[in-house]
């Protein structure tokens, strides 16, 4: 890249990064395995309504395939 020196590197938390920083984080990114996880609803007390909120939850890749199945019907 020809302006290299001049151009700077920050991420959605304004951390700013050297470019070797920079590649070793899309490059360790790059290397992730994907986690298997289900929605499920459930009562957070951090809410005082009480209601149920939908968010993930990590499980198992048994479970995960169970569930994927049972939806996919």
């Amino acid at each position: 890249m020809k302006n290299k020196n001049i151009v700077e590197i920050y991420d959605e938390y304004g951390e700013k990064y050297t470019w070797k920083q920079y590649y070793d984080k899309v490059y360790n990114h790059s290397q992730c395995k994907p986690k298997p996880f289900k929605w499920v609803y459930e009562i957070d007390p951090l809410f005082k309504n009480n209601k149920p909120a939908l968010h993930v939850v990590p499980c198992t890749e048994c479970i995960h395939d169970i569930w994927n199945n049972r939806e996919s019907r």
